[in-house]
């Protein structure tokens, strides 16, 4: 061990007693061990360390993992006058995932974090991370959110977990990949319990870490916060030379995860679907075939229908029809197809045939709460489309819903009205419990069977809706035959009503009657499940109105 001129510790010439290195080079332990593995990117490097340098939380280290000699990363340590800074070489070329364990065995730090050397850390990410595992002892694993940025730090996207706080996230990990290396900041006496990095892998390493990690019920902090600068280059963009390499490393973590995926279908179609999608873009039309059809037949899921499709054409289209007998999955292509057709209309005979119209039909169909599978009794995709879209369009103050369960449809309206930044939602609920996976059925007096409950043991209705929309929404539990008069009465006059509660005869009858001398002109009167019963065209007759529209079971009424 050589202890340079200006500090840095240099190891390059003997690391035979490591515990003896240790005492000398830190009388007192430092709390973060910072991993930084590097290959021949000396101006790279020098930016890292800055970035670990200029951290509000100054109690690390610093251990640089040369992998292969090159005296321009051993340069570059010396530059910084910090004897927290040491440098550690590989005499061989044995990659990144090699490179970090050797950092890990070697480090004093009570909490491991890793840096990339073509990555930086915002000034925060130490500070915030160590007092979030300080905090939540019981949480091994801490990550934070990342900004994905290109040549001139334009930016390319932004990544960040869905909430803050402790998880169990083994699922969610199963399904991808959401902890970047980078963003890491672990206790040391985890990864001790033989969470090294894979160095067999070519790919998704630390996806494999945080997997194996999760699996054995690790617990994870999650700060919904971006505190990573990740620079994106080369073929980090996807680019046609690095094809083959993400294609065998997918393959191959999928392999050593087989059990795992083999008891949850609904995320090993995700990675047949990513194969698929990285055998479109390396020209390989039939093998991108093959795994969009192994994605639909493990999970049924209309995007791999469309993916699958995209990749044919013309003749070979009819011809692949007949051998495969798709017949099943394009029905259910057409059956959306018609959704979005029949809601289009709709809009279209309100609002006019503009572009606005078309841009809004077409936005809905990326939205979060329409690319999620959600539980029992909730509100189906045509509805939370109309309901999205007609909000945005609209721009209401007052809406009121009865029947939230999930809460699928009150997430969409909040969805539409945080967009909006205006209006609040109003939503009556009678929760109704079940225990267990599922809740039994039975056949109701109108002969349609029906859950017995809607919202499992422990939750509230509603447990689907983001913590971040939910300030323009009050929930109100009871019966609407209760809370319904006395909301009317208190706000005086509402512009969207949804009915989505007790669908008998004598219940929708009630709430139309309530609600609609309340309702504002050019405002709406929506109901959910009207074929069930003649409630909603009874009251169109009766009260002669004009202007409403009926598809899928759904019912729309505008007071004019």
């Amino acid at each position: 061990m050589v202890v340079g001129e200006k500090g840095f510790v240099d190891f390059s010439l003997s690391r035979k007693d490591y515990a003896t290195l240790k005492r000398i080079s830190h009388p007192i332990m430092p709390k973060v061990s910072v991993i930084i593995p590097t290959h021949n990117r000396p101006a790279m490097l020098k930016r890292a360390v800055n970035s670990v340098l200029v951290q509000t939380y100054q109690d690390f280290e610093i251990i640089i993992v040369d992998d292969g000699v090159h005296e321009r990363a051993r340069d570059v340590a010396k530059s910084f006058s910090d004897n927290r800074i040491r440098y550690i070489p590989h005499e061989q070329e044995c990659g990144a995932p090699a490179a970090r364990n050797t950092g890990i065995k070697n480090s004093a730090g009570e909490f491991i974090a890793f840096l990339d050397d073509d990555d930086e850390w915002l000034p925060l990410k130490l500070e915030l991370q160590v007092r979030a595992l300080t905090e939540n002892p019981e949480a091994g694993l801490c990550f934070c959110g990342f900004e994905a940025v290109g040549e001139n730090d334009k930016r390319l996207y932004l990544n960040k977990y869905s909430r803050e706080g402790l998880i169990e996230p083994y699922l969610d990990v199963l399904n991808k990949s959401f902890a970047w290396t980078s963003s890491i900041l672990a206790r040391k006496n985890v990864l001790d319990r033989g969470f090294l990095f894979d160095e067999k892998l070519l790919k998704n390493q630390e996806w494999d870490l945080t997997l194996r990690m999760a699996k054995a019920k690790v617990k994870f902090y999650s700060i919904n916060q971006v505190l990573l600068k990740l620079h994106v280059h080369g073929n980090q963009l996807g680019g046609p030379s690095n094809l083959p390499n993400r294609i065998l490393g997918l393959h191959v973590f999928i392999q050593k995860h087989d059990i795992d995926y083999r008891k949850h279908p609904r995320q090993l179609s995700r990675r047949y679907s990513e194969l698929a999608l990285l055998y479109k873009d390396n020209k390989q039309r039939i093998k991108s075939l093959e795994y969009f059809a192994k994605a639909f037949f493990t999970y049924p899921r209309v995007e791999y229908v469309r993916g699958f499709i995209s990749m044919l054409g013309g003749v070979f289209l009819k011809r692949i029809l007949k051998k495969m007998y798709l017949k099943t999955i394009l029905a259910r292509y057409v059956e959306r197809n018609k959704v979005i057709a029949s809601l289009q209309r709709i809009i279209n005979s309100l609002y006019g045939d503009t572009k606005t119209m078309r841009d809004m039909v077409n936005i809905v169909q990326t939205k979060d709460f329409m690319k999620k599978k959600f539980s029992f009794g909730h509100a189906g995709d045509f509805e939370v489309m109309m309901l999205y879209v007609l909000i945005r369009l609209m721009r209401p103050e007052v809406i009121i819903e009865t029947g939230v369960a999930s809460g699928r449809s009150s997430w969409a309206i909040l969805q539409a009205l945080n967009e909006n930044k205006k209006g609040k939602l109003y939503s009556i609920d009678f929760p109704q419990y079940f225990k267990g996976d599922s809740p039994e059925m039975f056949v109701a007096d109108t002969g349609r069977p029906e859950f017995k409950g809607f919202v499992p043991e422990g939750e509230m209705p509603g447990w689907l809706v983001p913590q971040e929309l939910r300030s323009r929404w009050e929930l109100i539990l009871g019966k609407s035959r209760e809370k319904l008069p006395e909301l009317l009465s208190k706000l005086g006059s509402v512009n969207i009503f949804y009915h989505d509660s007790d669908h008998s005869y004598q219940n929708m009858t009630f709430e139309y009657v309530a609600v609609w001398p309340h309702v504002s002109r050019g405002g709406f009167l929506l109901s959910d499940d009207i074929k069930h019963n003649n409630a909603f065209m009874d009251f169109i007759n009766k009260n002669e109105i004009r202007d409403y529209h009926t598809s899928f079971g759904f019912g729309l009424m505008r007071k004019t």
